[in-house]
């Protein structure tokens, strides 16, 4: 079975909990970028550390802010049962965002020079 999840705004981060991952269970995780390049992968097998009936294994990717995760895929072995747990990801900064930051820093800093000056 494969899962594919899409980010509609591209993440530096992905990390998430497998549990149950035994017998000779073999699960990847890759990440793609919006250009369908293959930027990071991690392959978690049964007997590997961490890994047991019951017992939930962190799966966990990065890339660069300059090259973002635009979606994920797990490959999961058929007829087996797991769960995913504590999802999480980290999106990447909208320029927008660096520009109103900045924004605002240079007002902040422009009323603190003005209050300098009418002393």
């Amino acid at each position: 079975m494969t899962l594919r999840l899409l980010f509609l705004t591209p993440v530096t981060q992905v990390s998430f909990y497998v549990i149950d991952i035994d017998y000779t269970e073999t699960y990847t995780l890759k990440a793609y970028n919006n250009a369908t390049e293959l930027i990071a992968s991690q392959t978690i097998s049964a007997d590997d550390s961490g890994t047991g009936d019951g017992i939930a294994t962190l799966f966990s990717v990065s890339a660069s802010s300059a090259n973002p995760i635009g979606y994920i895929i797990l490959d999961v072995p058929d007829e087996c049962g797991f769960a995913i747990d504590d999802f999480s990801f980290t999106p990447v900064p909208e320029p927008a965002t660096f520009l109103l930051l900045g924004t605002g820093l240079l007002g902040i800093a422009h009323l603190g020079h003005r209050r300098l000056k009418k002393k």
